[in-house]
């Protein structure tokens, strides 16, 4: 079980959450291993409550941050799933908009564009970008993965819904 320690301040107008650390936790509840998290988590006025839930191919666990700051990158780490080392950490350009998924050895990651949001997909090896596709739409779903599409669901802010289904060689949109 991996979970995140947070300390929760208010204002009147934002809410903050500071998520400090990652935990692996045993089956017993006590403490596999604990992970600094270089930045905190931080949702503003009108931000979405999303998920940064890590997710976990093979023996790793992808865990990403947001400051809710006007900062240039948030990052992405990559840790291993026995002991919690840092396998690599990669910036990207803004806040994460929807809970990233994995698969194949690419991780998806949906985040917040000037007009929209974009989807960056990682190599799970080193964090390299490998494509990213732009959308005028807000994200609304973690990203679905068959052998050959990565698929995702994202809306306007006049609530019209779009769907998409992209290469997962290169993210060339095929519907």
């Amino acid at each position: 079980v991996y979970v995140s320690s947070n300390r929760a301040t208010s204002t009147a107008n934002e809410h903050h959450v500071d998520v400090e650390k990652m935990y692996a936790l045993t089956a017993q509840g006590g403490v596999q291993w604990s992970y600094d998290l270089q930045q905190p988590a931080a949702f503003g006025e009108g931000s979405y409550w999303r998920s940064l839930s890590p997710v976990i191919e093979d023996g790793t666990v992808y865990t990403a941050t947001h400051t809710g700051e006007d900062v240039e990158t948030e990052t992405v780490a990559a840790l291993s799933r026995q002991d919690g080392s840092e396998e690599w950490t990669t910036g990207i350009p803004n806040e994460p908009c929807a809970p990233m998924s994995v698969a194949d050895g690419t991780l998806y990651v949906p985040i917040r564009g000037e007009d929209g949001c974009k989807l960056l997909a990682l190599s799970t090896a080193d964090g390299s970008e490998q494509w990213r596709f732009e959308t005028d739409h807000d994200v609304l779903s973690s990203v679905a993965v068959t052998s050959d599409r990565a698929c995702l669901v994202g809306r306007t802010g006049d609530e019209d819904t779009m769907a998409y289904g992209l290469s997962v060689d290169a993210g060339d949109e095929r519907w």
